[in-house]
């Protein structure tokens, strides 16, 4: 029964995202702006030139060699092959609930009165946003030790255009998007660039 479960999951995910990418697959329209910037630096490779070098680029590298390998310069075919590797890739949006108060009686049942601290008062809505925030951002600390935990490979990223993301996944304004997370294998050894340097434990632990 679970596998039955898991694979009908999978072709839900499947489908939904061929869903939101069939515009990129039969209309030319880009699933990512980055397409054209990795097209122009996989042109570039084909031409004897650099990317970094004969460009200004921050993307990495192994993208270029893959439009160079497989498009040339024709930008339908890399917008084909980019769409057909994002259906079998997996992206989560992590976001809050702004009014999650209104849970408070069956989520908090021993306090009755607790939908009423956060409602009310600008206050009130400033400490309701903030303690979603912070509660929400545990959530996202749990789920990716739990990820990395079944032997999975995540990359949680902020600094995107959350305003965008809002508009596009939840357009009535209750959830609010805050972390993006790309999930999948583990990449072979030496693949990628090494773990960032990290603080030292008397740099950021004080003892009073």
């Amino acid at each position: 029964m679970g596998s039955v479960a898991t694979m009908v999951s999978v072709l839900v995910i499947l489908a939904g995202s061929a869903l939101v990418r069939w515009p990129g697959l039969t209309q030319g329209r880009f699933a990512s702006h980055d397409v054209g910037g990795i097209l122009y630096n996989g042109m570039l490779l084909r031409s004897g030139g650099l990317p970094y070098v004969d460009s200004v680029e921050w993307k990495a590298p192994g993208s270029f060699y893959v439009a160079a390998l497989v498009a040339g310069a024709d930008i339908a075919v890399l917008q084909l092959v980019a769409n057909l590797v994002a259906l079998g890739s997996l992206a989560l949006v992590m976001a809050f609930d702004a009014r999650f108060h209104e849970h408070m009686g069956r989520v908090f049942p021993h306090e009755p009165d607790a939908r009423s601290w956060f409602e009310g008062s600008p206050e009130a809505d400033a400490a309701r946003e903030a303690g979603a925030k912070m509660n929400a951002a545990m959530q996202a600390a749990y789920w990716t030790v739990g990820l990395r935990a079944a032997g999975l490979a995540c990359g949680p990223m902020s600094g995107f255009d959350t305003a965008g993301v809002d508009a596009a996944f939840f357009p009535d304004g209750r959830f609010r998007s805050f972390l993006v997370m790309n999930v999948g294998t583990p990449a072979a050894e030496g693949a990628w660039f090494g773990r960032s340097p990290r603080f030292d434990y008397g740099d950021v632990v004080q003892t009073v």
